[in-house]
């Protein structure tokens, strides 16, 4: 069965929604579809998947991006949703944790990337 839940989140609240998304899952929701404060969820096995949501250096339809993606994909994410530059993606839980950097370097270009994001919001 589906669901649909209107929430408001802002783009510096991405933790907060990010943390959301899993206490749904653990419910038994699983995100099909993410718009401007609204979420689709479908029934599923409480706690079948861990999501995270990540901000690309481009829009999701950017050739780039799209390799990305389908990298991602290859290591069995799944992308759920996309708005702009904001992805919602996804892992089985069953497959282990869900990090997408591994080391020190990438996980702060990806903060840097998100102050510039914030910085030219204001």
């Amino acid at each position: 069965m589906r669901q649909t839940i209107y929430k408001i989140f802002i783009a510096t609240q991405y933790e907060k929604e990010e943390n959301w998304l899993n206490e749904m899952s653990e419910k038994g929701l699983a995100l099909i579809h993410a718009g401007f404060f609204k979420y689709i969820f479908e029934d599923s096995a409480p706690g079948e998947y861990i999501y995270k949501i990540e901000l690309l250096d481009s829009l999701h339809w950017n050739r780039k991006s799209t390799s990305y993606l389908q990298f991602l994909e290859e290591t069995g994410v799944e992308h759920v949703a996309s708005i702009f530059r904001w992805v919602y993606l996804r892992k089985k839980s069953e497959d282990g944790p869900f990090s997408l950097y591994s080391d020190v370097g990438s996980t702060i270009k990806y903060l840097q990337r998100l102050q510039l994001f914030f910085i030219s919001l204001m």
